[in-house]
C-alpha cells in the first residue's frame, strides 16, 4: 500500500476515534463531570464517624430512658442530641434534650474504646433521671422466661429472630429490668457474630445497640454485676471491638464462675474459639454455635482446601453461614463451584423466611429489592423497642447478599476464566438487585475487570456524602482511589476526616474491612487493614 493511502487510512481512523471520544467523554464535561473532581462535602448531621457512633449510643439511651418514663414511643423531634465536635483525643461533651424539658449533659472520656459500656453508664443514669423513670430496678424475679442463652447455641436465622421477638416483648413490658437489657444485648451478640460478609462486612452499628442496652442495664443495676446473658453479651462485645486482652479476661471470669450448664459451656467454648482461633482439643462439639465458629478458625489457621471436607463433618445443617464463611478465604475452584451452585437460593431464603417473621408477612420476589432498602432501625420503632428491627435485618442481608454476588463474579473470572460468564452474571444481577441502595459498590468493583465505567459512580459519592455512615472504611479508601480515575463530578468526601482515628479509642482503619491479611479475616467482623495500605496522613 502506498504512503498516501496509508495516511489516509490512519487519518480517519484518528478522525473516528476522536468522533467516539467527543460522543462519550463531552456530554460527560458538559454535565460538570471531568476526571477526579473536587472532593465532595458531607450533608449529613455527623462530621465524623466517631461522632456517628456516639450519637447513637446516646441517641438509644435517651428513646429509652423516654419510653421508661412515658410509656411511649415519641417523635424524633421530642428528642434532641448534640455531640459537640472537639480536638482528636479530647473528652466528648454530649447533650441530650429529654421530652420533659429537661436537659442532661455528660462528658465521655473515651479512656477505654467507643463501645466501652462503663463510659456511657452515667448518661443513662442522668438520662432516666431527668425523665423520673426506673428509680429502682423492676424486680428480677420477672427476668423473661427463655433461656437465651440456650436458645441461642442453635444460632439459626429462625432462632435469632425467635429469641428477638422474646427479648422485644421483654423491653416493651419491663424496660427498667436490667435483665430485659441484657438479654437484647445477647441477642444482638448473636446476631453480629453471624457477619461473615468479607469486604462487605459492618458491626459498628450493632455493636453501638449492644452497648447502649448493657450501659443501660449497669446504670439500673447501679454497682451490682450484670446477669448472665449480660456478662456473656460484654464478652461478646470485647471480642468483636478487638479488645482482645479485656475478652480474654471477660473469658476468665466466665470460666472461674463454674457455671457447668450446657449452653454456658457451649458459649465459652464458642467464644474462645472466635477470640484465639485455636482448635487444639475442640473435637467435634453438639451445637451449631461452637461448630460453627470451630469451621472459621480452621479455616483461618489450617486448610482453606478443606473447607468442603470441614462442612461434612461439622455442619449437617444446609445453611448460608458455611458458604459465607468459606467464600471469605481463598477457596479453591472445586469447592467454589460446589458452594456456589446453591448459594444463591439459600442466600434469597434466608430474607425470605426472615422477612416473614420479622414483618409478619410473606416477602415477594418484587418486593424483595424494596424490602431491603428499608433504613436500619433504632431500638425504639414504631411497634415499640425491638432489639433487631426488620431494617437492621435488611442491612445485614443487604451486605451478605452483595457478598455473594461479588464472589460469584470473582470465580467466574478468575479462578475458572470465564469472563463472558462472569458479565453474564452482572448483568442479570443488576436487572434483579440494581435497585438495592449499596449496588453501586458491586458495579465499581467489577467494572475495571469487566472493561467498561461504572455508570452510577457518581450516584455513589452523593451516596456517601449522604449517609456515609453506611460505609465501611476501606470501601471510603477504595472509592476514593477509584475516584481519581473516573469522570465525576466531585471525588470522594475526605476519607481522614470522617474516620478520625482514636488509638484510644480501640476503634481505627486498621479494624476496618480491606484485603491486606488472607481473603476474608473476619475476625471481628472488620479484618485488619495494614498500615502500609493506610493514606500516608492516617499512618501511625
Amino acid at each position: 500500500m502506498s504512503t498516501p493511502a496509508r495516511s489516509w487510512i490512519g487519518g480517519i481512523v484518528l478522525l473516528g476515534l476522536l468522533g467516539y471520544l467527543g460522543y462519550v467523554v463531552w456530554p460527560r464535561l458538559g454535565r460538570g463531570l471531568r476526571m477526579g473532581g473536587p472532593a465532595r462535602g458531607l450533608e449529613s448531621r455527623w462530621r465524623t464517624e466517631e461522632q456517628w457512633l456516639l450519637d447513637s449510643i446516646a441517641r438509644d439511651l435517651a428513646e429509652m430512658a423516654a419510653f421508661a418514663g412515658s410509656g411511649r414511643l415519641h417523635a424524633p423531634k421530642e428528642i434532641e442530641v448534640l455531640v459537640a465536635p472537639g480536638p482528636l483525643e479530647a473528652p466528648h461533651r454530649i447533650a441530650v434534650a429529654v421530652p420533659t424539658g429537661q436537659k442532661v449533659e455528660q462528658t465521655v472520656e473515651l479512656a477505654t474504646f467507643i463501645w466501652s459500656p462503663a463510659e456511657y453508664k452515667a448518661l443513662a443514669r442522668g438520662l432516666l433521671t431527668a425523665v423520673g423513670a426506673c428509680a429502682a430496678p423492676q424486680n428480677e424475679a420477672s427476668e423473661p422466661p427463655a433461656n437465651l442463652l440456650q436458645v441461642l447455641t442453635d444460632p439459626l436465622p429462625v432462632s435469632i429472630e425467635k429469641a428477638n421477638q422474646r427479648a422485644s416483648t421483654a423491653l416493651s413490658e419491663r424496660i427498667c429490668a436490667p435483665a430485659s437489657h441484657e438479654a437484647a444485648a445477647l441477642v444482638l451478640s448473636a446476631f453480629a457474630l453471624r457477619e461473615a460478609a468479607w469486604i462487605y462486612a459492618d458491626t459498628r452499628a450493632t455493636l453501638s445497640r449492644i452497648t447502649a442496652h448493657l450501659a443501660f442495664a449497669a446504670s439500673l443495676r447501679r454497682e451490682a454485676p450484670y446477669g448472665r446473658e449480660g456478662r456473656f453479651a460484654l464478652a461478646t462485645l470485647l471480642i468483636l471491638a478487638d479488645r482482645g486482652l479485656e475478652a480474654a479476661e471477660a473469658l476468665d471470669r466466665l470460666e472461674a464462675e463454674g457455671d457447668p450448664s450446657p449452653e454456658a459451656t457451649a458459649w465459652r467454648r464458642a467464644l474462645r474459639l472466635r477470640l484465639t482461633e485455636d482448635t487444639r482439643g475442640a473435637g467435634t462439639p453438639a451445637t451449631l454455635l461452637e461448630r460453627r465458629e470451630l469451621y472459621r478458625a480452621r479455616l483461618q489457621t489450617l486448610n482453606v482446601s478443606k473447607a468442603r471436607d470441614y462442612v461434612e463433618e461439622l455442619g449437617p445443617e444446609e445453611i448460608t453461614d458455611w458458604w459465607r464463611i468459606a467464600s471469605s478465604t481463598d477457596v479453591s475452584v472445586e469447592t467454589g463451584n460446589v458452594f456456589l451452585a446453591t448459594a444463591l437460593e439459600r442466600e434469597l431464603a434466608e430474607i425470605r423466611e426472615v422477612a416473614a417473621l420479622s414483618r409478619g408477612t410473606p416477602l415477594s420476589d418484587r418486593a424483595l429489592v424494596a424490602a431491603l432498602n428499608q433504613p436500619a432501625d433504632r431500638c425504639l420503632t414504631a411497634q415499640g423497642p425491638r432489639a433487631i428491627g426488620w431494617g437492621t435485618w435488611a442491612a445485614f442481608l443487604e451486605r451478605h447478599l452483595l457478598h455473594f454476588l461479588l464472589r460469584r463474579h470473582d470465580h467466574a473470572r478468575r479462578h475458572l476464566g470465564l469472563p463472558t460468564q462472569a458479565d453474564a452474571g452482572l448483568e442479570e444481577a443488576a436487572q434483579r438487585f440494581g435497585k438495592l441502595i449499596q449496588y453501586p459498590l458491586l458495579e465499581v468493583r467489577t467494572s475495571l475487570e469487566a472493561r467498561r465505567r461504572p455508570q452510577r459512580f457518581d450516584e455513589l459519592v452523593e451516596l456517601v456524602a449522604r449517609r456515609p455512615e453506611i460505609f465501611p472504611a476501606f470501601e471510603w479508601f477504595y472509592l476514593g482511589e477509584m475516584a481519581h480515575y473516573e469522570l465525576v463530578r466531585h471525588t470522594m468526601p475526605t476519607l481522614a476526616a470522617w474516620f478520625r482515628a482514636r488509638r484510644a479509642a480501640g476503634h481505627d482503619l486498621r479494624h476496618q474491612d480491606a484485603p491486606g491479611r488472607p481473603p476474608g479475616d473476619d475476625r471481628a467482623g472488620h479484618p485488619a487493614l495494614p498500615s502500609r495500605d493506610l493514606p500516608s496522613q492516617l499512618r501511625d
